[in-house]
């Protein structure tokens, strides 16, 4: 899975937090938690594949007896498509709804030139 995270959220935020249950059918039981700082992700970029020790409700494992782990693949890679701070995209510039209605005929006509040679005469 992926989290659309800006390289900003990497200083916003500390850590990603990863809680791991038991689920079945009469109830889910809590098995651990654990914190991951974000910012060397960011910094490194590089992948992160080991295996991480589950702790208390905190992410903490302060008792070494508690034994879980989860293992877990990391790496902060950079998609624009998926960057919340780049906008929404359209799949045609026109669809922008901001856009005034002349500047969408506009990029239409522009368009409609480009690729069949229509003219606003046509």
């Amino acid at each position: 899975f992926s989290l659309p995270l800006s390289d900003d959220d990497a200083y916003a935020y500390e850590f990603i937090d990863f809680t791991v249950v038991d689920a079945d059918l009469t109830s889910s039981d809590f098995v651990g938690r654990v914190k991951i700082q974000l910012e060397p992700l960011a910094e490194d970029r590089n992948l992160v594949h080991k295996w991480f020790h589950l702790g208390d409700a905190e992410g903490l494992s302060k008792d070494s007896a508690h034994k879980a782990q989860i293992e877990l693949a990391l790496r902060w890679r950079y998609n624009p498509a998926l960057d919340p701070e780049m906008g929404e995209k359209f799949k045609y510039e026109w669809e922008d709804a901001r856009l005034s209605e002349a500047d969408r005929r506009t990029l239409i006509l522009k368009m409609s030139k480009r690729h069949w040679g229509v003219t606003e005469k046509s």
